[in-house]
């Protein structure tokens, strides 16, 4: 699939912005892993608005004929987790993904200044989280999951969470974008988001355990002289 090019100059300059906006407000933070889980979690925050808006316009661009959701990002709070455990199981449908305890994995991530969990927005109602963590040079999404009830949020969960991990990639200095071993049936799914020249992982049994692509090659990356 082909890189996202809908006026390349506003995109660019849009996360330029984004990002000398949010590093400026960071200059004392040099390294991530000595970074506050409150700084981290403020940049977390200024990139809903810049993700979104790439997102609807990647998607506006790429399939004219549909009428994308309103998509908003939003920093996961016990509320969120708490709505989450009244979605239907996946991990027995088609797709075979799902089945983890979002409450885990929220903890897991509440003091880490290197882990992220996000909701996902369509059309105001709480239709997906998604979460990962910063390595040294990747920047790792390791869980994605849509609530089915959210059929506005159908076919869109994927490409938001990859767009919005790729950004964060970029603000973050990281070079690569790795999805953590995505099931099997929505493997495609992940590859056409990504865009990019995409490298896999396989296990043994075959399966693709991670797939990775340069964070330049989901979204541009912005001029920073």
């Amino acid at each position: 699939m082909a890189k996202f090019y809908c006026e390349p100059q506003h995109l660019v300059s849009l996360l330029g912005v984004c990002y000398h906006v949010i590093i400026s407000s960071f200059n004392e933070v040099r390294s991530w892993w000595c970074m506050k889980k409150q700084d981290f979690n403020e940049i977390l925050y200024k990139l809903g608005p810049i993700a979104a808006d790439t997102y609807s316009q990647e998607i506006v661009q790429s399939f004219p004929h549909i009428k994308p959701p309103s998509i908003k990002f939003e920093l996961c709070s016990p509320k969120h987790i708490e709505c989450s455990t009244l979605w239907p199981d996946t991990s027995k449908s088609k797709d075979g993904y799902g089945g983890w305890s979002w409450e885990d994995i929220y903890h897991r991530s509440k003091y880490s200044s290197s882990k992220f969990v996000l909701a996902v927005f369509s059309n105001d109602q709480l239709g997906g989280i998604f979460s990962g963590k910063l390595l040294e040079k990747n920047v790792e999404l390791q869980y994605v999951q849509r609530d089915a009830n959210c059929h506005s949020l159908k076919g869109f969960m994927i490409p938001a969470s990859i767009t919005y991990s790729a950004i964060l990639g970029i603000v973050m200095s990281r070079e690569v974008l790795t999805v953590c071993e995505p099931a099997p049936a929505i493997v495609d799914r992940y590859g056409k988001s990504m865009k990019g020249s995409v490298t896999y992982v396989y296990s043994k049994e075959g399966n693709v355990l991670r797939m990775s692509v340069p964070v330049d090659e989901v979204v541009a990356t912005p001029s920073t002289d």
